[in-house]
């Protein structure tokens, strides 16, 4: 984000913490001067003792126990996920550019993995080693994954903050928090608590995030 987009966040943050706490999905580190959302891989596919095994809503395997490599390789093709240009389709399977390796663990049943991240027009840059930025346009959007629907519409997803245009070309992602804009639904500071938001947020949008990535891993 730009310095002055970063300010507002802060100031935000420092004055409306109750508003702030409420988005249980997004951490906003200082130091790096980054948002992370976090969200569950809904419906993903990870290798099992030579097949697939799919996770729940919620990205959860209900398996008492999954050995080797849990790298999420893709999902199923659905009405509502139809995969984007970075994708592989095949026989009904969606397969992500490369496969997301675990990062961490946590109590050793929780896989962190690692989408990547976005960059904002600012006047520095951080070096995320292994991970690439994302770009705009790369990768496919929202609307092409969800079959020429916006995420909100297909998630039936409204919150009220702004009266949708038409025709919905465009995924209304930043109608949120701190500040809301109906006229530019650009705005990246205003993405948390968004409609968008909320869609990552509960696992619906991943695929299309991962494959906007390029590189080694």
């Amino acid at each position: 984000m730009t310095p002055s987009e970063l300010a507002d966040i802060e100031h935000a943050i420092a004055t409306r913490p109750s508003e702030w706490d409420e988005l249980t999905s997004a951490y906003y580190d200082p130091v790096e001067q980054a948002m992370r959302v976090y969200f569950p891989v809904q419906r993903a596919l990870v290798r099992h003792q030579g097949r697939f095994v799919e996770a729940t809503d919620l990205g959860e395997l209900e398996h008492e126990h999954i050995e080797g490599d849990c790298a999420v390789v893709g999902r199923y093709q659905t009405e509502e996920v139809r995969g984007v240009k970075g994708n592989r389709v095949e026989g009904g399977l969606i397969y992500l550019r490369e496969e997301s390796p675990v990062v961490r663990k946590h109590g050793g049943n929780v896989h962190v993995y690692d989408f990547g991240w976005r960059q904002g027009m600012h006047s520095h840059s951080h070096s995320h080693e292994g991970v690439e930025r994302r770009k705009d346009g790369d990768g496919g959007s929202c609307f092409e994954n969800h079959g020429g629907k916006v995420c909100s519409i297909v998630y039936k997803i409204d919150q009220g903050r702004c009266t949708r245009p038409k025709p919905l070309r465009d995924c209304i992602d930043y109608n949120g928090w701190p500040f809301k804009s109906c006229n530019n639904h650009s705005d990246k500071k205003a993405f948390p608590g968004s409609d968008c938001f909320v869609a990552v947020a509960r696992g619906h949008c991943w695929n299309e995030v991962e494959d906007a990535l390029h590189g080694d891993r």
